[in-house]
């Protein structure tokens, strides 16, 4: 995991869901996630969907060629989790209500809304995740586009 430091007051991190065990160094609370992608792999989508939703991921924020459709998989483990499970929305798994999803075509201003805009209604987000989901590494895009918000 690499660490950017603080922006806006949020930690920022990058983590690439290739390496090993990568869920387990995502936080457990007051937190979003900017899930990075251009496969069209829905199974690892949904277990980046469900590792999130696991550890009570606040805001989804996701960027990335595939930004659309992991945007459409996250809301789909949402509705399932609460509808499914028969958990009324407002006492979902969170305890707050369902976390909010968006979608940004462009990587930049989806960086930027996320650190700089994005809020959730009753917690701070403290911790924004860079979740890496691209095939051949966005590390030096991700890099590059931080360097500009900055």
């Amino acid at each position: 995991m690499k660490d950017f430091g603080q922006i806006n007051g949020r930690q920022i991190k990058y983590l690439k869901t290739d390496n090993s065990n990568w869920e387990l160094k995502l936080p457990t609370g007051n937190w979003l996630v900017i899930p990075f992608g251009d496969t069209k792999d829905v199974k690892a989508i949904g277990r980046a969907a469900n590792a999130c939703l696991d550890r009570k991921v606040n805001y989804v924020c996701t960027i990335g060629q595939a930004c659309e459709l992991i945007h459409d998989l996250f809301d789909e483990k949402i509705v399932e989790r609460v509808y499914v499970k028969d958990q009324p929305l407002d006492t979902t798994i969170y305890g707050e209500g369902e976390p909010m999803t968006t979608w940004h075509n462009d990587t930049g201003e989806g960086l930027w809304f996320s650190i700089n805009a994005a809020f959730a209604d009753k917690v701070d987000i403290e911790t924004v995740i860079i979740l890496d989901m691209t095939e051949n590494g966005g590390l030096d895009v991700i890099e590059k586009m931080l360097t500009k918000i900055l």
